[in-house]
């Protein structure tokens, strides 16, 4: 037994729900764990085409969740891993938004790290909450370029396409871009969503400023949130 409590090298997005708190304390708290669940299985089944989907663990506590797969001594599966764990937490980022109004921010790192029912432990983890907490600091998720695994996975874009996870944002960090068109393309073609998708989605970005007027803080994410997507939609979607 002892054997398998063991740490290992994996990829590891450390993920902070914003202003869920408010939801948990809220009459409202059943409906919004309610709504996460139904968003993580949306996001899990956009992610079952990959190969190691079956490999990636999911992890809910409070306001915080963590996805991890470990990683292997194969390089190019490796990288894909990195694309899976990427695609995967974009598609949360924008769907928690639509659905529960919701922003997050986060890290994406690389290390040893050890998770089952009971535990999850590790550098990895550390690392992600510190990056989380001191740097992404708007409700973005950072990839840990100066962690060097992710470094050298980042660099093969040969079989990554990173362009179409990550932008690097105005202070210099790589972050993804939850509002790049696949993730686009996904939102507003699905049926669950209804008619006037985009509309919606666009009310939803106005009506997070306005619930958020008298909240400095809260109201400057936001307004980042709906600058992003300002900058990064396709024009004709």
């Amino acid at each position: 037994m002892e054997n398998l409590i063991k740490e290992s090298p994996h990829l590891v997005a450390y993920i902070d729900l914003l202003g869920v708190k408010n939801f948990i304390n809220s009459d409202n708290s059943q409906k919004a764990l309610k709504r996460i669940h139904e968003m993580y299985e949306l996001a899990s089944q956009y992610c079952k085409g990959n190969s190691f989907n079956e490999k990636l663990v999911f992890k809910s506590f409070s306001d915080n969740f963590v996805i991890s797969v470990p990683l292997s001594n194969n390089e190019v599966e490796n990288v894909q891993k990195l694309a899976l764990v990427s695609s995967f937490v974009s598609i949360v980022q924008v769907l928690y938004i639509a659905q529960a109004k919701t922003l997050l921010r986060g890290c994406i790192t690389a290390g040893n790290f050890f998770v089952n029912d009971n535990i999850v432990w590790g550098e990895a983890l550390v690392r992600g909450y510190q990056v989380e907490n001191s740097l992404a600091v708007n409700p973005r998720v950072v990839l840990d370029t100066k962690n060097k695994v992710i470094e050298k996975l980042a660099k093969r874009t040969d079989i990554f396409d990173y362009n179409s996870f990550f932008i690097n944002d105005v202070d210099g960090f790589t972050i993804l871009n939850c509002f790049s068109d696949a993730n686009l393309d996904l939102l507003f073609n699905n049926e669950r969503f209804g008619k006037g998708k985009q509309e919606k989605f666009e009310s939803i970005l106005q009506e997070g400023l306005e619930r958020t007027s008298d909240n400095e803080k809260a109201y400057a994410k936001w307004v980042w949130t709906i600058n992003q997507y300002n900058q990064y939609k396709r024009i004709n979607t």
